[in-house]
C-alpha cells in the first residue's frame, strides 16, 4: 500500500511561508523586489535560513537594504550589522552586498524593468549574474522562484532539484516530471489540493527544505514526515 501524502498545509506549516512573503516584500514593488534581491543572497550557501532572515531585518532597520543607500554606504557598516547577527564570514557577504547594489544602481536601478526587457529566463539570468561577481545560477534561482508568475521570462525556471526530489518521493509528482521547465506537474497537483490552497511558493520552499534534509543524500530518518516517506 502507497504511503499517504502529507497535507499540503502541514508540509507548509511545518517550515513557514516562503522567506519573500515571510518578509512581507511584494513582486510588484521596485523596492521590495531590490529587498529581495538581497535577501536572496544572503539565504546563499549553507547559511541557516532564520540568521538569513534576522540579518537581512537588521540590515533593513538601518536603512542598508536600500540599494542607493547600500552603495554609498560601503561595506564596513553592513559588515558589522551582519557580524552582529551572527552572520557568517560578514566582511565578504558585505562587499558582496555592496556590488550587487551598486551594480543594480548601473542596471538602471529597476529590477521590473530589467525583467520586462529580457527575452526569456536565459537573458534574464544572465543580466542578473552580470550585476555582481558572487551572485551566482544559484542565488539566481532563489531571487526568481517565487516570482515565476509575476514575470514571464522566469516561468519556464525549473524546480530545485532538492524541492524535485521531495516531490517525488511524497509523491505529488511522478518520477520523471518537472524535470526541466515550468513546474506544471507540481502546479497542477497544488492547485488541485485542499481549500485554501497554499502559496505555490510556500509549497516548494517547504519541499527544498525536506529535500536537502532527506531526500537528496538520501536521508530518509532526518524525513519530517516518516508515515509518508516511500524510503524509510
Amino acid at each position: 500500500m502507497a504511503a499517504p501524502k502529507p497535507d499540503l498545509r502541514a508540509l507548509v506549516e511545518a517550515f513557514g511561508p516562503h522567506p519573500m512573503r515571510h518578509l512581507g516584500l511584494e513582486a510588484g514593488s521596485d523596492p521590495d523586489l531590490a529587498g529581495w534581491l538581497l535577501a536572496a543572497a544572503l539565504l546563499g550557501g549553507r547559511v541557516d535560513e532564520g540568521v538569513a532572515l534576522a540579518a537581512f531585518r537588521a540590515l533593513d532597520a538601518r536603512g542598508l537594504t536600500d540599494p542607493a543607500t547600500l552603495a554609498m554606504t560601503g561595506p564596513q557598516t553592513p559588515a558589522r550589522t551582519l557580524d552582529a547577527e551572527r552572520f557568517p564570514k560578514p566582511e565578504p557577504t558585505a562587499a558582496r552586498l555592496v556590488r550587487l547594489a551598486a551594480g543594480l544602481g548601473k542596471a538602471g536601478g529597476s529590477l521590473t524593468t530589467l525583467a520586462d526587457t529580457s527575452d526569456g529566463l536565459e537573458e534574464l539570468g544572465s543580466k542578473l549574474i552580470r550585476l555582481a561577481p558572487g551572485f551566482g545560477v544559484a542565488s539566481v534561482g532563489t531571487f526568481l522562484r517565487p516570482l515565476r508568475d509575476a514575470w514571464w521570462a522566469a516561468a519556464e525556471l525549473p524546480l530545485h532539484p532538492a524541492a524535485r526530489a521531495a516531490a517525488v518521493h511524497l509523491d505529488y509528482i511522478a518520477d520523471g516530471d518537472d524535470e526541466d521547465g515550468a513546474p506544471r506537474a507540481l502546479h497542477r497537483f497544488v492547485g488541485q489540493s485542499e481549500d485554501p490552497v497554499p502559496p505555490f511558493a510556500d509549497v516548494e520552499w517547504a519541499l527544498e527544505r525536506v529535500g536537502r534534509r532527506a531526500c537528496q543524500a538520501p536521508r530518509p530518518r532526518r524525513c519530517p514526515f516518516p508515515s509518508s516517506c516511500p524510503v524509510r
